[in-house]
């Protein structure tokens, strides 16, 4: 997305609606601390206008919070434009719709899509690739499967390729992808090992189907790795990168395929200076003939298709497990509750829920 919607103000009369829209800006990059601090962003507020032809006006009622937004925040090459300074804080959402002009969506329609950090949105559906949400479906669920659940598929389907009878393992495993991860591989008949921190959340993991969890914060994980599973990766799915990476290129079997999604353990240096700590085990790739796949789902159209057709269904028949983990909180708590994700403090999906009640 090279833009944000425009956040405006001012309401049709027939509608009782709020005449300010308040919005996140971003202020300034991270700095040496890394941390994504409330100081990093300004409020504004704006009068919201009539909608333009085809546009409609948005209430978002959550927030969904994503480790990729540390991305954005910074001015490292990235995979879309990043946030400029001054720009609303980018941020996939859920919405309902309280002001139309255009024909293909009325008030009360639920909406899901990228947006920002702000009270109200305005734009064209069609430009920003909005979608509706299917009715039965709530919004917190709606918002929760944009992305993550979407990734999990994608990465594990299409990259990873795992069969019945392999051996994946997936780190992160508690959190909104990797828990999908770890179930879309006993589905496919995997040996499921993962990693996660904390007791907890290992007794998750394990209750999701994970044949073996590592607690990383109280377990050395290339030591476990090498007794559960010496020389017998067939796939990873990494989401965070850094000596949990290392380990498992270790434990590679030849020709495996390992799948990188993301590299939480090293967001909090993002754009801050700091050296990158890993992989230092570069070599195995060679060694064990492995394939190496950075992706990212949204350019993988044709699979991305379906799984919003597939992960549904498996959600209403119950073979899917998806939780969530709503906070709610206004609109200027956002740095705060997205913290939550670099902490480890959330169980299942975090979204920030800005209206509560939806």
């Amino acid at each position: 997305l090279a833009q944000d919607p425009v956040l405006h103000t001012h309401l049709h009369p027939f509608h009782a609606m709020p005449q300010i829209a308040k919005t996140l800006h971003l202020a300034r990059r991270p700095d040496a601390t890394g941390e994504f601090a409330d100081d990093m962003f300004v409020m504004k507020e704006s009068d919201i206008g009539e909608p333009a032809d085809k546009e409609v006006i948005v209430r978002v009622d959550v927030l969904s919070c994503d480790p990729t937004q540390r991305i954005w925040a910074t001015d490292i090459p990235q995979y879309m434009p990043k946030v400029e300074i001054g720009e609303p804080m980018r941020s996939l959402f859920g919405g309902t719709v309280i002001a139309s002009s255009n024909p293909d969506w009325a008030v009360g329609d639920r909406v899901t899509g990228f947006g920002a950090w702000s009270t109200h949105l305005k734009a064209d559906p069609k430009t920003f690739g909005w979608n509706k949400v299917a009715e039965g479906t709530s919004m917190q669920m709606a918002t929760a499967c944009i992305l993550c659940p979407t990734t999990a598929y994608v990465g594990l389907h299409k990259f990873g390729k795992v069969k019945a009878g392999e051996t994946l393992f997936v780190n992160a495993a508690a959190g909104a992808t990797g828990s999908v991860v770890v179930q879309l591989g006993k589905a496919a008949g995997a040996r499921v090992i993962a990693s996660a921190g904390g007791a907890k959340k290992c007794a998750y993991v394990k209750s999701l189907g994970a044949d073996e969890c590592i607690d990383y914060k109280s377990e050395d994980v290339a030591a476990r790795l090498k007794e559960l599973c010496p020389g017998e990766i067939d796939v990873m799915f990494d989401n965070v990168g850094g000596s949990q990476l290392d380990a498992a290129l270790e434990q590679a079997r030849n020709f495996s395929r390992f799948v990188i999604c993301g590299s939480i353990s090293e967001y909090a240096s993002l754009g801050t200076g700091a050296a990158p700590t890993g992989p230092q085990n570069f070599g195995q790739i060679l060694m064990r003939r492995i394939t190496v796949r950075g992706f990212i789902a949204l350019d993988e159209t044709d699979f991305v298709a379906k799984a919003y057709e597939d992960i549904p269904k498996m959600i209403k028949a119950g073979t899917l497990k998806v939780d969530l983990h709503p906070v709610d909180a206004p609109l200027e708590k956002a740095p705060e509750v997205w913290r939550n994700l670099l902490q480890g403090t959330n169980d299942g999906k975090l979204l920030h829920v800005i209206n509560t009640g939806t």
